[in-house]
């Protein structure tokens, strides 16, 4: 399955507030050990409006809000069509709390 995700910052992010970690290799449970995933995580930091696209399957996360700003952001997922019913059936796994139901078919 291959599916692109792009994160649609609407406030400005950074370490204080939040912003998006990520782990720049492709996701493989047994490949990394926890302190050797910290070692190798990137906070990305920048300005409302910016957009990051990136593979859905690059280990990726939010980071703790110290500060209490807000750090509003628009996840937005695309694959094929066909993939969804097995995205859906791990949603729980993933601990997905977002409403996913909005499809956008051309």
């Amino acid at each position: 399955m291959n599916a692109v995700a792009a994160l649609v910052f609407l406030d400005a992010y950074g370490p204080d507030n939040g912003a998006t970690r990520v782990i720049p290799r492709h996701r493989d449970p047994g490949d990394l050990e926890r302190g050797e995933a910290e070692s190798l995580s990137l906070i990305i930091a920048g300005e409302a409006g910016d957009i990051l696209v990136f593979d859905a399957d690059l280990p990726h996360g939010a980071t703790c809000n110290l500060s209490g700003a807000r750090r509003r952001s628009l996840l937005l997922s695309f694959m094929q069509e066909g993939d969804r019913a097995a995205i859906e059936a791990c949603r729980a796994i993933r601990n997905v709390r977002m409403a996913t139901g909005e499809v956008f078919v051309p």
